[in-house]
């Protein structure tokens, strides 16, 4: 319990009781019962009703107001009338009195809430994919468990969050084809999410009207596909699901960041094999159409500093996990 230092309790030279004179508050915050004693007694005008509403003996409330008053060196109640009232000191103590209480349960609060994962700052990056599909689920689901908390999101190579998950620059990554990250010193990967992969055909293209397609008739066309550099791995991921097949793309064509490969397969370049999830912002001459029998999947990880111990990454991972349950795969193909 927050109370001034009473270890020596001098006496008063004269009348032998404790002499609150030589007493001194140790921190501002161990001042705090003393002004919610106040506060009651200005409140109730009574000594006796205050005690009773702060469940503390009348002695212990009246030495308190008499602690208060020698450290201000004026009287706050003019105990000669009933009710008792505020003296002209005890008025202007009582706003910043009431102020500073408010202030006192605020940090309180603040720190609890911080200790909580409900308060700070975290910088998120994630590749397009992760901002097609779970990222804005997950970043709702954490808004509605911590408001207060302020976001930053960048949209960013898995190659960055890297280098920014130990730069301390980011806090959390959203990431796939990982398997160049994984021994990384320091680096916490677990999948988050499995979602099946679709070809991307121009919207005028025979392939657009069908239902399904299959992958031999997807290797007959240039495949499209993002540059190395922008996605590692993604490229050996889209060509190893033709070689487990028998199957070669008939040609490639790179690009260097998913808006390029959409408006080149608009524009008739080629086909794409990409997750689900980049329907949700699809190019108007682009038609995307469901694989033949078991499609081949995509595995999207969530990344963060190993033994990562502060409270707000904690529940920012748990608060994403669990929005990633929760998806079905009609929320990420549309």
């Amino acid at each position: 319990m927050m109370r001034p230092i009473e270890t020596s309790s001098p006496t008063h030279p004269r009348s032998g009781t404790p002499d609150i004179r030589e007493r001194r508050f140790s921190s501002g915050a161990e001042e705090a019962p003393y002004l919610r004693s106040f506060i009651a007694v200005a409140e109730e005008q009574h000594f006796g009703r205050a005690a009773k509403r702060l469940n503390v003996a009348q002695p212990t409330l009246s030495r308190r107001i008499r602690l208060l008053e020698e450290q201000l060196g004026a009287e706050l109640f003019d105990r000669s009338v009933q009710p008792i009232r505020l003296t002209a000191a005890g008025s202007a103590f009582s706003e910043d009195a009431r102020l500073a209480l408010h202030h006192s349960r605020r940090a309180l609060e603040q720190g609890r809430r911080a200790a909580r994962g409900e308060l700070g700052h975290l910088s998120i990056g994630a590749i397009s994919w992760a901002n097609n599909a779970v990222v804005p689920y997950a970043l709702r689901a954490f808004r509605a468990r911590a408001p207060a908390v302020s976001l930053e999101l960048y949209i960013t190579s898995p190659s960055a969050q890297v280098e920014g998950l130990h730069k301390q620059r980011l806090d959390v990554g959203f990431s796939a084809f990982a398997r160049w990250m994984r021994g990384t010193p320091g680096l916490q990967i677990e999948p988050l999410l499995e979602e099946p992969m679709v070809a991307l055909v121009p919207s005028d293209h025979p392939f657009a009207q069908r239902s399904c397609i299959s992958l031999a008739d997807l290797a007959s066309e240039r495949l499209v596909v993002l540059a190395d550099a922008v996605t590692p791995g993604l490229v050996d991921k889209q060509v190893s699901i033709f070689h487990e097949r028998g199957l070669s793309p008939a040609d490639i064509q790179e690009a260097h960041d998913p808006w390029a490969l959409q408006a080149l397969i608009a524009a008739g370049i080629g086909v794409g094999l990409h997750m689900a999830a980049f329907s949700n912002v699809r190019h108007r001459g682009i038609a995307f159409v469901p694989l033949e029998g078991d499609a081949p999947t995509a595995t999207l990880f969530l990344l963060s500093r190993r033994g990562e111990d502060r409270e707000l990454v904690r529940s920012f991972l748990e608060s994403t996990r669990q929005a990633a349950r929760s998806l079905e795969p009609a929320d990420v193909l549309r």
